[in-house]
Order: C-alpha cells, then structure tokens, then sequence
C-alpha cells in the first residue's frame, strides 16, 4: 500500500522526466529516476520499462 508521501514523489518524479525531456537532456527512455526514502528504501522509477 503507498502512502500519500510516496504518490506525491511519484508525481514530481514523473514531472522531473518530462522537464529533462523538454528540455532535451535525455531519451524518453534514458536512465532512471530514485528517491531514497530511508537508509534501506529507494523508490526508482525505471522510464525504459
């Protein structure tokens, strides 16, 4: 279950990719986004799939 900590990350993670896109600094499916949420927590959000 996701808290709403973690939808909000998701969000700005997703509105991070398209800023990088926009502004052409990578692929729509370049690399990956993290958060560390703790010590031994990453939220990654993987754009090639």
């Amino acid at each position: 279950m996701q808290n709403e900590y973690e939808i909000q990350l998701k969000e700005q993670i997703c509105d991070i990719g398209i800023r990088l896109y926009m502004r052409e600094m990578g692929a729509a499916n370049d690399g990956n986004i993290t958060v560390k949420l703790s010590n031994d927590s990453l939220l990654c959000f993987n754009q090639a799939g």
